[in-house]
């Protein structure tokens, strides 16, 4: 169901730049009462800057707003900061504290590739959705799916969803000295740190950090291995 079917477009709930979900989110709830879902993009957008506090702080008001909607949301995430040099090799791990991947019930990672023949008439992106949490049951399959766009004289662009084969993107190098979040873990892991006690005592890191940690480790492991 889209907004449009609930209300009209001058209707449609708008903000200004700058303002921050919390703020929003009663009047944003009020609104949205004959909607299906929410979506919010992005949460980085979103949340604001740091002004008092922390990063924990500051995502805990986030989500707390997010309650407040009291109607299912899709929220778009960025990757952490140790990706965003690297995008395409991301995990899938949003930026921000532990507190984002603890609250949220579901999680998809996004990955792409444009297809290397496009032209000034045509062109294919393909996708693949890969789900890094479901928190009532196993995890569901990888999603796999490309969009064909096409200009067509004076008609313009048109595109259309086609089936596509799983994008595979290959893994940066990792030798030398850990210089990730990643290398750094796969290290610790690599010389026995294989719980979440081991993990924080060998990085000296908090262990709710640890057990996350471990888990997108184990996670991209089995990834590679399929």
């Amino acid at each position: 169901m889209e907004l449009k079917d609930s209300m009209p477009p001058e209707e449609w709930p708008t903000m200004e730049l700058g303002i921050t979900l919390h703020r929003i989110a009663r009047n944003l709830a009020e609104r949205a009462q004959d909607c299906v879902a929410v979506i919010l993009d992005s949460k980085q957008a979103l949340e604001g800057a740091i002004v008092e506090g922390n990063v924990r702080d500051r995502d805990n008001l986030f989500w707390a707003a997010v309650d407040q909607i009291e109607r299912p949301t899709l929220t778009l995430l960025h990757p952490n900061r140790q990706d965003r040099q690297a995008w395409s090799h991301s995990d899938g791990s949003p930026a921000g504290s532990d507190v984002t991947g603890d609250r949220l019930r579901c999680l998809w990672k996004g990955d792409m590739v444009d297809d290397p023949d496009a032209t000034l008439v045509s062109s294919t992106r393909r996708y693949t959705l890969y789900n890094r949490k479901w928190s009532h049951g196993p995890r569901f399959a990888p999603v796999s799916f490309a969009i064909e766009r096409r200009f067509v004289g004076g008609a313009g662009w048109s595109f259309r969803f086609t089936s596509s084969e799983p994008v595979v993107v290959a893994a940066p190098p990792r030798s030398g000295r850990p210089q990730t979040v990643y290398a750094e873990t796969a290290a610790a892991y690599r010389a026995g740190a294989q719980t979440p006690e081991a993990m924080a005592k060998a990085l000296n890191i908090g262990y709710d950090t640890a057990r996350m940690r471990l888990n997108r480790y184990r996670d991209q492991i089995e990834q590679e291995a399929g």
